[in-house]
């Protein structure tokens, strides 16, 4: 894979992801609308706010990432996607737990996690999707 194609493919995923979490966002703000006018929630929950924060910043690192190693060594790609998830999963798990120890309002905490793995599950079935076609083009190209 030259390098040209894969600024366009880092460039392409940013683009796609980015309006992901955007179009998730407006959803939950949304959802978020209709429930403060039913009950006493806050329109921009911190639980929107943090769940957004950590999605566009794991794209983008995933993202750069991605093109660093498809750029210097293009056969280990297949390990960047297992260690890339788990680390991501990790990540995910830390953000959670630390939520937790600082909020200690059960409610609050189960509408946090609803949030969070909304938008942690839907950006990594966008992961799985884009890559997988990435990879699949790749090999028909070769």
């Amino acid at each position: 894979m030259n390098e040209n194609k894969v600024k366009e493919i880092t460039k392409r995923y940013i683009q796609r992801s980015l309006w992901l979490v955007i179009a998730l966002a407006l959803c939950c703000m949304g959802c978020l609308t209709y429930l403060s006018g039913i009950t006493d929630r806050p329109l921009i929950a911190p639980e929107l706010a943090i769940s957004t924060v950590y999605s566009i910043l794991v794209l983008y690192i995933y993202g750069y990432s991605w093109k660093a190693v498809a750029k210097s060594s293009p056969m280990n790609l297949t390990k960047f996607y297992m260690a890339a998830s788990a680390l991501r999963m990790l990540t995910a798990v830390m953000v959670i737990v630390i939520y937790c120890l600082i909020v200690r309002v059960h409610a609050d905490i189960r509408n946090f996690i609803i949030m969070f793995i909304v938008f942690y599950l839907t950006t990594l079935i966008f992961d799985v999707l884009y890559f997988s076609k990435v990879e699949k083009h790749n090999k028909i190209e070769k």
